[in-house]
């Protein structure tokens, strides 16, 4: 099981804390019966002051857990221990299509109309390795009964058992929008994994294949984009009968629940229609062939041609856990989290010789146990060196251990974690799934209690020696390991594009006029009527006049001190910990300086102070500074500039640690070294390579964000200190860091000095008791004593204005659309709560059957913020017709005529939750304080709670004209891939393409003119990545090798863009000679490899007579049929002069017109 969640998140459910107090259970004991179950067993769980009831269903041994206490955020989950057995999908796709009707609710669109029209906090369902869990919350307890009832009716009677249409939907389907337009793929499941299936989540699986040859863990539960489409329906009902059984699974009720009993009762009446089965066979991994030594491969990811891939790599090192007992499994899992602290030796070795690299070191415990280590921002020419730093930093661990004082800070940082445990709006939903995930990969109903137990226990394993044995036993002296690399190949995105667009042309080449008439008429029909509003009707418990309008309202003291100092503090039973806040008015920064600014916080942590290395600053932040963000700026509102902008500082901490916190602070902002050159150079280089993976990986949000900056300055300047601006400037500093590192230090240091000059106007506040408050005002006042309080002038800053329209071209499979429009544009003053519900409105009504269901986006979102409204379709395979789609949606409010006041009252009750959620004490005090200092007083939240309750339907051709103008008069956007940007570039006023990835058909050939005869094939066989050019040129007469033959034939087949692995596969099938990739290969080399190749792929390679030719004679005896037939069917051509030439070279352009005439 790899851990689901970070550390931080790990600890908010670690330890022996306490949520309010614990409710009181039923009175029920082991081998009580109830309800057709059977109590096995009560267990106190006081880390969410609950006792975990487990009882077993009489009749079919289904598992149910109940979690009984005073969270008002109540859940219910039923979770199947599900595998992927092969990589198309099928767990993924039928968690899709469980929630896509069910005999007792026949309706598609329902689960969706549930989610924007009744009153729920969670509604999700997920796909994991080992899983396939359904949870689902509301702060109604009778609401949740409902949702019980119907999810599992959708789990255990789906209509996709009856129902073909649901599975072309959410696994995959061909689509035609014209007789003479080129067919493509597309399906809900297709398309979300064509995006989801980044370089780093492709590693992960590479490194189970290697480690676990055949396992089940090697495949991938969501799909592979390529496999996907090799799914088909019998398969997955197949799949449902065979793993959706109530033996097979495992239910929770969590929260405040009055009545336990009527969920057993529902629970009952559902498993009690089917017999026990035993479903132990189901996961015996027959297929597994267990490694008996080390093993290592290269894997490949495609990216576009001209991506720049320099340390883009990512390295997995790991040791299958033969023979670990549960103990030593849950020490390992405790020593991988002491591994992974930033002062171990693991991660500081790894600074050291890898600089550019992060690291982490994990636990799996899904099927074959193991522990990896994984680098991101390395080549893969690193492999050796990363090899290295784990085997020395591991030798070193179990020879010397860990430190008493790196146990002790992450002790310390777990009791603050458990503290705050409270402190968030999905706990029993995050409590849940790790429970269910450690069952279903261990079979330890308990597993994860127990290994919560052990969390107290960090200094223990360090005085016995227990993490020395296992790092020892299980690392450094286990001989069954695995590496795998998986690096990022240039072009070979464009190859595997043409490969699959040949075979879909080869397809539809093969249909009859009327199957592509049919086709079109499928891919162009409109989605049917799905009237689901009875059944939401019926599916609801809360209605609009009931619900409550609750909510705390904070005492917040607000008073301004010397040098314009202000202090706040919000009173907050913090149980001995608080939340604190502190900001340092950046506002008279020059424009220059901001970058600047931006580097010296993003280095703050990780070099050395003048008193501790930085892996020493590591330990003391665990230990005093819990959740600790020192962020580069806040936007805050301010009359005459519309925002100021702040440095900010946040962190929790134990009333008793206040002083210690503040001073670590003062230390690693106002006394951080930046001397060492060498370590500095590397962590630049690092922050550069995070930024640009964090902008291909989510660069929809970062467009997003300088879309807020049309209208918004404070955005504005979060995108020049953040974004894509910063990552030119970490450019530059690079380029100054090999000339001259002594100016970027000092640079760095003017900018500590501005800092430490900006006392004045200094805004700080506390949540938590009054205590805390005396602490933090002490600490806060010996902090800013270090400081200079001369009042500063501020200064006006320009910005770049935001265009109308962008393309952005990044390392991506999909597009992701965006239209955003302020409330100026729109015509309206600000943001009020009732448009909430207009965006559930539209959402659910248009936005997912338009874009979801009938294009197949993942997923397709209208949202109100403060700043406007935006449209946004995630994992799309379109982009035109999804801006269409936004541009109509106004149009398409103010003419259905279908919507009741019914229909919104289900889309108030939504919106309703999120106002009504509580987030915890601490977080709702901060809450409270943050939105004073924007400007908004807390009884705007009961204001927006009555305007949500205010909504009516007359109003609606008044909504309906606003959204008219959201594409007219706002700006949208487009992040894709450099061929989709560009196929569709008249949508755009700019087109930007930050990391220089390259089309293909933009690049000029030159040395291949127009009028060579091979012209068209060459720009053929290059722009669909078969063939690649080096700084422009082809080289079309250069004699051929076997690597360059290989390739685009493996890939065409699934394979990587790897010569020599090419070459070992295809020389399996005889198809190639088992020779050095640098072979040069003559003509009839290439016409017999070319034949082998056609006849593997099952084409009928027919021996023709061959020609009369001048030199006919000198063809190899017994190919002459072979010849004939390859000339025949234009995959060979005589030369110029006639000739067949077979022991000439064979040229690269007459390689071009054999792979067109094969593959395109």
């Amino acid at each position: 099981m790899k851990r689901l969640f970070s550390l931080a998140l790990i600890c908010v459910m670690l330890l022996s804390a306490v949520l309010p107090a614990q409710a009181e259970s039923p009175a029920w004991q082991a081998g009580d019966r109830q309800n057709g179950f059977t109590v096995t067993d009560v267990r106190a769980f006081d880390l969410i002051g609950a006792d975990a009831i487990t009882l077993r269903h009489d009749k079919t041994g289904a598992l149910v857990m109940l979690l009984l206490n005073e969270d008002t955020n109540r859940v219910f989950n039923v979770t199947f221990r599900t595998v992927a057995e092969d990589n198309t999908g099928t767990p993924h796709v039928f968690e899709h299509a469980t929630l896509s009707g069910s005999e007792k609710y026949p309706s598609k669109k329902l689960f969706f109309n549930l989610s924007y029209q009744t009153y729920n906090t969670y509604m999700n369902a997920g796909t994991y390795p080992m899983m396939t869990s359904y949870p689902i919350g509301s702060l109604s307890e009778d609401q949740l009964l409902k949702y019980a009832d119907f999810y599992l009716d959708s789990c255990f009677h789906p209509m996709i058992q009856t129902d073909e249409s649901i599975f072309r939907r959410e696994a995959w389907r061909y689509s035609l929008t014209g007789a003479d337009e080129p067919m493509t793929l597309t399906g809900t499941v297709y398309n979300e994994m064509k995006g989801a299936m980044t370089l780093e989540s492709a590693a992960n699986y590479n490194y189970k294949r290697t480690l676990a040859p055949g396992s089940v863990i090697g495949n991938v539960s969501g799909g592979e984009p390529a496999s996907i489409p090799d799914m088909t329906w019998d398969a997955l009902r197949a799949y449902h009968d065979t793993y959706y059984h109530p033996s097979n699974s495992l239910s929770f009720v969590y929260g405040k629940i009055e009545h336990p009993e009527a969920f057993l009762a529902l629970l009952d009446g559902v498993f009690s229609a089917y017999e026990a089965r035993d479903v132990s066979g189901l996961f015996a991994d027959a297929d597994y062939q267990p490694l008996t030594e080390a093993a290592e491969k290269v894997y490949s990811y495609p990216v576009e041609a001209g991506t720049d891939t320099a340390n883009g790599a990512a390295i997995y090192y790991g040791f299958r856990c033969d023979g670990a007992s549960d103990e030593d499994l849950d020490a390992l899992d405790l020593f991988t989290t002491m591994a992974n602290a930033d002062s171990g030796a693991y991660k500081t070795l790894l600074k050291e010789r890898l600089p550019m690299a992060s690291g982490s070191v994990y636990i799996d415990l899904c099927g074959v146990p193991n522990v990896y280590f994984c680098a991101t921002g390395v080549n893969a020419s690193d492999a050796d060196a990363f090899r290295a730093v784990v085997d020395e930093s591991m030798a070193k661990i179990a020879e010397e251990g860990f430190t008493l004082e790196e146990a002790e800070a992450l002790e310390a940082g777990v009791k603050l974690e458990a503290l705050l445990i409270s402190e968030g709006d999905e706990v029993g939903v995050n409590i849940i799934e790790s429970i269910a995930y450690y069952w279903a990969s261990t079979g330890r109903l308990y597993g994860y209690m127990d290994s919560i137990e052990l969390l107290n226990h960090f200094t223990d394993y360090v005085n016995d020696g227990g993490f020395r044995r296992v790092a020892k036993a299980y690392i450094v002296d286990n001989p069954i390991r695995a590496l795998a690399v998986t690096e990022p190949v240039a072009g070979l995105k464009e190859s595997e594009d043409a490969a699959l667009a040949g075979k879909l042309a080869e397809k539809k080449a093969a249909m009859t006029e009327d199957e592509i008439n049919a086709l079109v008429a499928a891919t162009n029909e409109a989605d049917e009527d799905d009237d689901a509003a009875d059944m939401v009707a019926s599916l609801s418990a809360v209605t609009v006049d009931t619900l409550p309008e609750e909510f705390r309202v904070y005492d917040i003291q607000d008073e301004t001190l010397e040098n314009n100092v202000r202090r706040l503090y919000v009173n907050a039973a913090g149980a001995g910990v608080g939340k604190t806040m502190l900001r340092l008015n950046v506002s008279s920064l020059p424009q220059e300086q901001l970058h600047w600014l931006s580097l010296y916080v993003n280095l703050l942590g990780d070099m050395d102070t003048a008193e501790h290395t930085y892996s020493e600053l590591a330990t003391l932040m665990t230990r005093y500074a819990n959740g600790l963000q020192i962020g580069v700026i806040d936007p805050q509102e301010d009359n005459e500039y519309g925002y100021t902008p702040y440095l900010r500082i946040v962190f929790n901490a134990l009333d008793d640690d206040l002083s210690a916190a503040y001073n670590l602070i003062s230390e690693i902002l106002f006394r951080t070294d930046f001397s060492n050159t060498e370590a500095l150079s590397g962590r630049v280089g690092k922050i550069r390579n995070s930024l640009k993976q964090s902008v291909n990986a989510e660069g929809y949000l970062f467009m997003l964000r300088r879309m807020f900056g049309h209208s918004n300055e404070g955005y504005a300047v979060y995108d020049y200190m953040s974004q894509l601006p910063y990552y030119s400037f970490l450019c530059e500093v690079e380029e100054a860091m090999a000339a001259d590192p002594s100016v970027v230090v000092a640079k760095l240091n003017e900018t500590r000095d501005a800092l430490m000059a900006l006392g004045n106007g200094v805004v700080y506040g506390y949540v938590g008791s009054e205590e805390g408050r005396t602490a933090n005002t002490a600490a806060v006042e010996a902090f800013l004593s270090g400081m200079t309080a001369e009042p500063k002038e501020r200064v006006k800053y320009e910005f770049a204005p935001v265009e109308p329209s962008e393309g952005m071209i990044l390392d991506v499979n999909t597009s992701f659309n965006i239209a955003f429009a302020s409330w100026e544009d729109l015509g309206l003053e600000k943001y009020t709560a009732d448009w909430d519900v207009i965006c559930s409105l539209i959402s659910d009504r248009y936005m997912m059957p338009e874009l979801r269901d009938a294009r197949g986006a993942y997923g397709a979102y209208l949202c109100a913020v403060e700043y406007g409204i935006y449209a946004f379709t995630y994992r799309d395979p379109n982009v035109a017709e999804t801006f269409d789609v936004f541009s109509r949606m106004g149009e398409m409010l103010a003419n259905d005529t279908s919507i009741t006041q019914d229909t919104l009252n289900g889309c108030i009750l939504s919106s309703y939750s999120t106002y009504a959620l509580p987030q915890g004490e601490l977080t709702d005090g901060y809450n409270a304080l943050v939105n004073l200092l924007t400007g908004q007083s807390q009884e705007e939240k009961r204001a927006n709670m009555e305007a949500l309750k205010a909504v009516k339907v007359e109003k609606l051709p008044e909504y309906a004209a606003v959204l008219s103008r959201l594409m007219t008069n706002g700006v949208h956007g487009t992040i894709s891939s450099a061929s989709i940007i560009n196929a569709n570039a008249v949508l755009y006023r700019t087109v930007s393409n930050p990391f220089g990835a390259v089309d293909a058909s933009q690049v000029t050939l030159t040395d291949v003119s127009e009028d060579s005869p091979h012209y068209e094939a060459i720009r053929k066989a290059f722009e669909g990545g078969l063939m690649t050019a080096e700084d422009g040129a082809f080289a079309p007469d250069r004699t051929l090798t076997l690597g360059e033959f290989a390739v685009p034939l493996y890939v065409a087949v699934g394979g990587s863009a790897d010569a020599d692995e090419a070459i070992a596969f295809l020389a399996q099938y005889g198809i190639v000679p088992a020779e050095p990739a640098d072979t040069e290969l003559t003509r009839e080399d290439a016409a017999t490899c070319g034949a082998n190749f056609c006849a593997a792929m099952g084409v009928a390679v027919q021996e023709l007579t061959l020609g009369e030719y001048p030199d006919a004679a000198e063809v190899a005896e017994g190919t002459e049929g072979t010849w004939a037939w390859m000339l025949e069917n234009g995959l060979m051509y005589p030369t110029a002069d006639g000739l067949l030439a077979p022991n000439a070279p064979m040229t690269r352009a007459d390689f071009a017109e054999m792979l067109v005439a094969l593959l395109l």
